[in-house]
């Protein structure tokens, strides 16, 4: 009878550091995806960055986006911001601060990209209000890092897997929201197509691709099939093994 006790003691026990080692290994599956890579998307055309907190658009080219859907965009965004002092002086917004009549639609002045910015916090675009450029910072490591881009050449032939969350990625420069030479009258503007950063006046013409600061998403991003596989074993073994205490 002692002996019965004590091989069935020695069986709990074992049995008991497989039912932990298996709740560890579905926990490690479980959030295996949060791991899985540093750009995931939201749906809704948004895409979490893990790396830099923020949450870019996926259009590369909003703004030439919704000119398509609504011609009267610009005149929205003059009437409700039509005068701009962010570089101490004051400007007057006009369509050819948005690309109106230019061969490169969607290119904007850093004035219309700013006042555009401003509209997207005002009409709650999404759902948000926090919406920004990216600091230059954020652009080298999202160009160089997050989409596998190299300098001096094309985004558009030399990326990686991440490339494809994005749409409408432009040739051509990309407005950033900080400075990048000490004079406010040039700001950072990263070129997508020649893969190079350096700076330009406020008044020449650039693309914008906005952001939103941290994780605008409580959705955890969907886990890849190999992943379910291995959440699935898992499960099945945790299963087995408390089936087995239940039988003992």
């Amino acid at each position: 009878m002692i002996r019965y006790e004590s091989e069935n003691f020695f069986e709990g026990e074992q049995v008991n550091h497989q039912f932990k080692a298996a709740i560890l290994l579905a926990a490690v599956f479980l959030n295996a995806n949060i791991a899985h890579a540093s750009l995931d998307s939201l749906g809704n055309g948004l895409v979490y960055d893990s790396v830099a907190n923020v949450t870019w658009s996926s259009d590369g080219n909003l703004f030439g986006t919704m000119l398509t859907e609504d011609p009267s965009l610009v005149s929205k965004i003059i009437e409700a911001a039509p005068v701009d002092t962010s570089n101490g002086e004051v400007h007057r917004l006009n369509e050819a601060d948005f690309g109106i009549g230019s061969d490169t639609p969607g290119a904007m002045s850093l004035f219309g990209a700013t006042a555009w910015v401003k509209y997207l916090d005002s009409t709650d675009y999404l759902g948000h209000n926090t919406w920004a450029l990216p600091t230059v910072g954020q652009q080298e490591e999202f160009f160089y890092t997050e989409l596998g881009g190299k300098a001096g050449q094309s985004i558009t032939e030399t990326h990686n897997s991440s490339y494809s969350l994005f749409r409408n990625v432009e040739h051509g420069g990309y407005w950033a929201g900080s400075e990048y030479a000490p004079t406010s009258f040039d700001v950072g503007s990263m070129s997508v197509s020649g893969g190079n950063q350096g700076e330009d006046g406020s008044s020449g013409g650039s693309y914008s691709w906005v952001e939103l600061p941290g994780n605008v998403s409580m959705m955890a991003p969907v886990p890849e099939p190999g992943e379910w596989a291995l959440m699935l074993a898992g499960f099945a073994l945790i299963g087995f093994i408390v089936r087995r205490r239940n039988w003992s």
